[in-house]
């Protein structure tokens, strides 16, 4: 039922307040608990309010009266509230929690004093691109070799031997890559593709044209990793009837990126 004051599990707030000693010749009082200005607290002097900025300042713990007095002095401090009570027991119910007993929504300390699982920022990142053309030969999904790193944040990117991205952290990761593909005969089909542990997972987009001189294929995939033993390469595939090239004197064309998003 509805009504009005504090609930009964909330409490009731004292605010602090300070008596002074007066001698009818200081100006300058030393304050009990620090403020900003004098907007901060109340003033009495001889039972009467005074008007803050006019009759006092404040900063810090320090108090300024504009005029010396000797009548009785206290202030109340605005906002330094000290609550009576603790939070009780069970006002944090099961329903804030999903199933697991991790946070439903946002992240914050669970009842068995731990963290939830991060949602980012806790895992691998790597950006690479290669730095030589690559031949690819007709009709045959070819490895590219990724061989120049950006960056590379927990050295998970083998960018010599097999090049490819290993991360030891397991979850979700985004991961980009593109290439381009040199000139060729009419009606030639060229493309990138993302392998997981040696097989196919994503195409990238494909170019199908008079000439392929300028297509750029490019990709972006989500892909959940064991943070063990799963591991991902690119691969290029062409049609042309003969070997082509794909891009690699432009820095950056053709490129290879993968990050931690979340846990699983």
């Amino acid at each position: 039922m509805a009504y009005i004051g504090n609930q009964n599990y909330q409490a009731y707030v004292t605010l602090n307040n300070q008596t002074f000693t007066t001698s009818g010749s200081t100006t300058i009082y030393a304050l009990n608990y620090t403020v900003t200005n004098a907007n901060n607290l109340d003033l009495y002097i001889g039972g009467s309010k005074q008007q803050p900025g006019v009759a006092y300042t404040a900063s810090g713990n320090t108090l300024t009266l504009t005029t010396a007095t000797s009548s009785s002095m206290y202030a109340v401090y605005l906002g330094q509230g000290i609550q009576t009570t603790n939070l009780p027991t069970g006002v944090v119910s099961v329903s804030n929690l999903n199933a697991s007993g991790t946070p439903s929504s946002t992240t914050f300390l669970r009842g068995d004093n731990t963290w939830n699982s991060p949602l980012a920022g806790s895992g691998p990142a790597f950006s690479a691109y290669a730095n030589a053309n690559q031949t690819i030969s007709n009709s045959t999904y070819t490895k590219l070799q990724i061989n120049t790193k950006v960056f590379d944040t927990n050295n998970n990117y083998d960018a010599t031997t097999n090049y490819r991205f290993t991360p030891t952290v397991a979850g979700y990761y985004q991961v980009n890559y593109g290439t381009n593909p040199s000139s060729a005969a009419n009606n030639t089909l060229a493309f990138i593709i993302l392998y997981k542990n040696g097989s196919f997972s994503n195409y990238g987009s494909t170019a199908t044209n008079n000439t392929v001189a300028g297509i750029i294929s490019i990709g972006s995939s989500l892909i959940n990793m064991n943070g063990s033993t799963d591991y991902l390469e690119l691969y290029a595939y062409q049609n042309s009837g003969g070997s082509l090239t794909f891009n690699g004197t432009t820095p950056g064309v053709t490129y290879f990126q993968a990050s931690f998003v979340r846990t699983t």
